[in-house]
C-alpha cells in the first residue's frame, strides 16, 4: 500500500510545480512596471547616471560575455578576474537595489540613505563579470558583490540593463548567505521569456524553511514589471 502511494504523491507534487511554473504565461496575467522593488525582490527601473552609462559604453565594446549562473545557488561559479573600480561599487551603493534602505528603513527609522551607503563602503566591492545575453532589444550586464573580509567569495550578483544613453534596470538577481544554523538564498530561472526569482531561507534551531517567489518580465526598454495579477 505504500509503494503504491508514493508514486501518487509524486505525480501530484509534479502537477502543482508545474502549474506554478506555467501561470506567468497565462493569457491572464497582467504586469506592472515600478519604480523599484523593496519586497524580497530587489531591483530599480530607470536610473539617471551619466557618467556610470560612459563607464558601460566601453564595456559595451568587449566581447567578453559570461553565462548567468542559473544552476549555482551558492555562486561558486563566479570567479573575480577584473580589478576593484571604485566608481562601481559608488554607483551600486547608491542603488536601492543595493543598499536596500527602502527596506532596512522600515525595520529602523533611525537609518538614513547615507547611513546605507557608507556602511557598504566599508564592507562590500562590487566587481564587473561580464556581458550576458537576454534580449536582442538591450544590452546586459553581470557584476558581483565581494564581502571585503571574504575576499573573493561572492555573495551576490547584480543585473544591469542599459539601451542607448539610459540604464533601464539594476536587479539583484542572485544572492547567498550562510553561518552555522542559517542559509539564505536569491535566485532566477526562466522559462520561455517569464522569469521566477525565488528567496529560500532556513534556520535549522526554529526548523524553519521558508520559500518566497516574484514573477517578472523584462520590457522593450529592460525594465523589470512584475506579475501584479492572474
Amino acid at each position: 500500500m505504500r509503494k503504491n502511494f508514493i508514486p501518487f504523491i509524486t505525480s501530484i507534487l509534479l502537477i502543482v510545480c508545474f502549474s506554478c511554473c506555467q501561470y506567468a504565461s497565462n493569457s491572464n496575467v497582467t504586469y506592472e512596471k515600478k519604480s523599484f522593488g523593496d519586497s524580497i525582490f530587489f531591483y530599480d527601473n530607470n536610473i539617471n547616471n551619466p557618467s556610470f552609462v560612459s563607464y558601460l559604453n566601453k564595456l559595451s565594446y568587449e566581447s567578453l560575455y559570461v553565462s548567468i549562473p542559473f544552476n549555482d545557488k551558492e555562486l561558486r561559479s563566479i570567479k573575480i578576474t577584473t580589478p576593484f573600480n571604485d566608481k562601481i561599487t559608488r554607483f551600486f551603493c547608491n542603488c536601492n537595489s543595493a543598499n536596500k534602505w527602502s527596506h532596512r528603513n522600515k525595520c529602523d527609522n533611525q537609518l538614513s540613505v547615507e547611513d546605507a551607503i557608507q556602511e557598504m563602503i566599508k564592507r562590500y566591492d562590487y566587481f564587473y563579470c561580464g556581458r550576458v545575453k537576454i534580449s536582442d532589444d538591450f544590452e546586459s550586464f553581470l557584476f558581483a558583490r565581494v564581502n571585503k573580509a571574504f575576499y573573493p567569495s561572492v555573495d551576490e550578483c547584480l543585473l544591469v540593463n542599459k539601451k542607448g544613453d539610459s540604464i533601464t534596470c539594476v536587479a539583484s538577481v542572485f544572492s547567498h548567505f550562510g553561518v552555522i544554523g542559517y542559509e539564505s538564498s536569491s535566485f532566477i530561472c526562466k522559462k520561455n521569456n517569464v522569469y521566477k526569482y525565488t528567496h529560500e531561507t532556513f534556520e535549522d534551531s526554529k526548523d524553519y524553511d521558508k520559500k518566497e517567489t516574484v514573477f517578472f518580465v523584462f520590457d522593450k526598454d529592460g525594465s523589470i514589471m512584475v506579475v501584479s495579477s492572474f
